[in-house]
């Protein structure tokens, strides 16, 4: 026989209403999945703002690492400057004791009147220390004595740029310049050696 089910109007036959049992199925499922599509966006979120806060923290760990690195960088570059620094600095004073020798050995033959050996020699400190002003100025004697005048211009010269103001060079390039037959430059010479002595320096 049926029966008229008293919640929602249907009729049907047996101890419960189908319709009503399918109804509350179907709610049953709507809310199981409404509770699971918040569990999910839940967890979601919460693994998002995890690997954010995982993210920054890795951001920050490079970032500390790399200024260690950096740092370190930059204490072993100084470290391997100031080595080569004492290494140039060692190997340079080592040169000028070296061109100084060669000078002595040069000025000794040449007041032995070893001209060209001393030239040689003389050349040889040059090339160890070309700023060393002595040694442009007794090369450039050598080489007037062995009447290289043209030789014996160019290192006198390059003592005068070393220092303006150098007597024995603009002595020695008056001597030249008259044994070349330029009287006219070898009194200009003359005149400022003379300058020079006047000067106060020489």
């Amino acid at each position: 026989m049926a029966v008229t089910c008293s919640r929602c109007g249907n009729q049907y036959s047996g101890y419960e209403c189908p319709f009503c049992k399918v109804k509350e199925a179907t709610e049953k499922l709507s809310t199981d999945l409404k509770t699971a599509r918040k569990d999910i966006t839940d967890a979601a979120e919460s693994t998002l703002r995890e690997a954010q806060t995982l993210k920054e923290k890795l951001q920050e760990e490079l970032s500390e690492f790399q200024e260690r690195m950096r740092s370190e960088l930059e204490e072993q570059i100084w470290a391997q400057e100031e080595v080569a620094r004492r290494i140039r600095h060692s190997i340079s004073h080592a040169q000028e004791l070296q061109a100084k020798t060669l000078l002595d050995k040069a000025v000794r033959l040449r007041n032995s009147e070893l001209f060209s050996d001393a030239l040689q020699i003389a050349e040889q400190g040059i090339a160890l220390d070309p700023e060393n002003i002595d040694a442009r100025r007794e090369t450039g004697y050598i080489c007037y004595r062995l009447r290289q005048y043209d030789k014996a211009r160019k290192h006198l010269e390059a003592a005068l740029r070393l220092d303006k103001d150098y007597l024995p060079a603009y002595r020695i390039l008056s001597w030249v310049a008259r044994e070349s037959g330029r009287l006219e430059e070898a009194k200009e010479f003359f005149r400022r050696a003379v300058g020079c002595l006047t000067c106060g320096r020489c």
